[in-house]
């Protein structure tokens, strides 16, 4: 999903035109900046998990042996997760919560960053401007999974 991350971050960017400008003014933000635009439109949506033994969640029972959609899309969107979460700040401080926790921590988390943080990089400083070249996007058919299936722009190189 590394390339979902990386076209939903530069698809966000163009819809919120003052957090690119942001980004552009203040390079250094590009680390924090990532973690912001994984948690305001992640690419991985949803994951599932077996419950292991009996237990109460939120007053739910549930069962050993139970299959439970973990729903990491609105988890990233909680007020309780973090203050106006319907607000893209990219200097937001956050708790990681896109690459998963624990035992399931994501393992290919450097090399997701790194290549995020790159190709973020190497598209604010290669191209002045960018836009669509068109709002109609197909997006991949995916519950567990969210990106497009291609994302098309005019891109401006500088001389």
């Amino acid at each position: 999903p590394t390339m979902h991350l990386i076209s939903n971050a530069v698809l966000t960017l163009l819809h919120h035109p003052d957090q690119l400008a942001r980004l552009r003014a203040a390079p250094e933000l590009i680390e924090p900046a990532l973690d912001e635009l994984l948690r305001f439109d992640s690419c991985v949506q949803m994951t599932f998990r077996f419950v292991m033994e009996d237990l109460t969640l939120a007053g739910k029972r549930l069962h050993a042996g139970d299959h439970v959609a973990l729903v990491l899309g609105s988890a990233l969107r909680d007020p309780a997760y973090c203050a106006q979460p319907e607000t893209l700040d990219l200097g937001r401080v956050n708790n990681r919560l896109a690459f998963g926790l624990g035992i399931h921590f994501c393992l290919g988390v450097a090399l997701a960053r790194a290549e995020g943080q790159t190709a973020l990089a190497t598209v604010l400083g290669r191209m002045p401007a960018f836009e669509l070249e068109t709002a109609d996007l197909e997006w991949h058919d995916a519950a567990a999974v969210r990106g497009v299936v291609s994302l098309p722009l005019v891109c401006t190189p500088h001389g």
